[in-house]
């Protein structure tokens, strides 16, 4: 899958609550969202599937679901220390902190 279509899936499961909700709460975040929950990420991340170079291109979007699906298809066997630390510089926003270092997501199985 390319960073657009990846980008398009998650679009069409976008949530207007959920938009709603990033807006409330992060009215001056430099990251947009389209408000998909983590519970229907982790399903669309299974369809995606596996994919580092993927994954490091999603992190670089401005749409925090996408970074958040990067998270979730990192292959863990090629993260480098480099770069979970640089990405620990940039989890300050929402969920992103909790799906780094948990839930199913590729640094938290890193050897």
């Amino acid at each position: 899958m390319t960073e657009q279509q990846v980008i398009d899936l998650i679009e069409d499961h976008k949530s207007e609550r959920g938009m709603q909700w990033w807006n409330k709460l992060y009215p001056d975040s430099p990251l947009t969202s389209y408000g998909v929950g983590l519970t229907v990420l982790r399903k669309l991340a299974k369809q995606v599937g596996r994919d580092h170079a993927l994954a490091l291109t999603l992190w670089q979007s401005n749409l925090y679901d996408a970074r958040l699906m990067g998270l979730l298809i990192d292959d863990p066997k090629l993260i480098t220390r480099e770069q979970a630390e640089a990405q620990v510089e940039e989890v300050n926003i929402g969920h992103l902190s909790h799906v780094f270092s948990s839930c199913d997501a590729a640094l938290a199985k890193t050897p």
